[in-house]
């Protein structure tokens, strides 16, 4: 699977689990700032710093979405294996 399709297909799952993905770029913000998942007026939200390289991004999105709960939704097998593999480490 192509990066930009991991990367959108992570991005639908997260909306699936109730996680809304937004980017945004921490360059100018004057305080260390991270990508991560927050809760912001009783709703979830992942913020992923748009600076971040395409790999990056994958990386820290599907880090968070493999420590939740999601055998109630599809994803494609690449996908769910993928998660399964950030989950134990590899």
């Amino acid at each position: 699977m192509k990066p930009e399709q991991l990367y959108q297909d992570l991005k639908t799952a997260a909306e699936k689990l109730g996680v809304t993905v937004a980017e945004k770029s921490f360059k100018n913000v004057g305080i260390r700032v991270e990508s991560g998942l927050c809760m912001v007026r009783g709703k979830l939200l992942y913020i992923v710093d748009r600076n971040k390289t395409l790999h990056e991004k994958i990386q820290l999105l599907g880090g968070c979405l493999a420590e939740m709960p999601s055998d109630h939704i599809y994803m494609v097998p690449f996908m769910r294996e993928y998660l399964e593999k950030l989950k134990r480490g590899d």
